[in-house]
């Protein structure tokens, strides 16, 4: 039984550690700035192609404000599980190069010596 219980803490350590570090991804203002700009760029363009005869036919009601904010919602979702599927922010691997036969060496070091 405690080696269930130990499994079952580990999960949830992983995955708090998981949701904090796309928090901090999807939050650094770096990456704020590049996503925001993507959903506003692309949900404009939604807006327009998906609703845009809606607006100049009839006053602004709740299902269309919905629809507004999912049009911007859309790109911004996309860019930040773009970001994330990139790994930025993460640590990098201490041994990064690749010597021709295939070993990997440690950075301070020559490789492949």
């Amino acid at each position: 039984m405690r080696e269930w219980e130990d499994q079952e803490s580990k999960w949830f350590r992983h995955a708090v550690a998981s949701f904090r570090f796309i928090i901090r991804t999807v939050g650094a203002p770096t990456h704020l700035r590049k996503t925001l700009a993507i959903s506003f760029l692309f949900g404009s363009w939604l807006v327009y192609f998906n609703i845009g005869g809606n607006l100049l036919r009839s006053p602004l009601s709740v299902t269309i404000d919905i629809e507004i904010f999912l049009n911007y919602l859309t790109p911004w979702i996309l860019a930040n599980l773009g970001l994330l599927s990139q790994g930025s922010g993460r640590p990098k691997a201490a041994h990064s190069q690749t010597c021709a036969h295939g070993e990997q060496a440690p950075l301070p070091q020559d490789p492949c010596r």
